[in-house]
């Protein structure tokens, strides 16, 4: 591989890339459950969708799920930030990097010759915007996305997951009850 990136920086990248595929399966997993579906239907349901719209649709049908307003702020908080770090990281991986303004991608670069692109820049399709993002960011945008990973699977299980538990047991422990001759 060429030497455009510094180790460090290679290393956030390979981090970054590893977290957004950790994240989509967990979004995935997430997602099916809530919708009560096996991972063949939730397949035909997103149809190969992008991070992005997974991320807003899962957002939009898990809010109505959220009993407290505390917990549908903390919910689309934590799914706002993930959103952001996805566009970033479309950016890292699918912009074009300017070493000198010559904008190859990612991709591009395999076989490519010794520099240091300065800045990857990206347009959204159907937007006029220009998204840059600086390799030295590369790091920073991993960790934050490994943090909010982190804080998504945990409000998932003890504000979503848990009382669903809880109610599931209590119900089996009725049933029990009602099954057990009166004494």
């Amino acid at each position: 591989m060429p030497d455009f990136l510094t180790t460090d920086q290679k290393t956030a990248l390979g981090s970054l890339v590893f977290n957004a595929g950790e994240l989509e399966y967990t979004i995935d997993w997430m997602f099916a459950l809530l919708l009560g579906v096996d991972k063949e239907l939730y397949t035909k349901l997103v149809d190969d969708r992008m991070l992005g719209w997974k991320l807003d649709a899962f957002k939009a049908f898990a809010l109505t799920k959220l009993r407290t307003k505390r917990d549908r702020e903390r919910f689309a908080e934590i799914l706002d930030e993930l959103k952001g770090l996805n566009v970033e990281r479309t950016t890292a991986v699918h912009g074009e990097w300017l070493p000198g303004g010559t904008g190859l991608t990612l991709s591009d670069f395999m076989g490519s010759g010794p520099f240091r692109p300065a800045v990857a820049r990206h347009r959204r399709r159907g937007s006029a915007k220009v998204l840059e993002l600086k390799a030295e960011r590369l790091q920073g945008i991993a960790n934050r996305l490994d943090h909010s990973m982190g804080a998504l699977s945990s409000f998932f299980m003890h504000r979503m997951m848990r009382p669903r538990i809880r109610r599931a047991l209590q119900r089996a422990q009725q049933g029990a009850q009602k099954k057990t001759p009166a004494g």
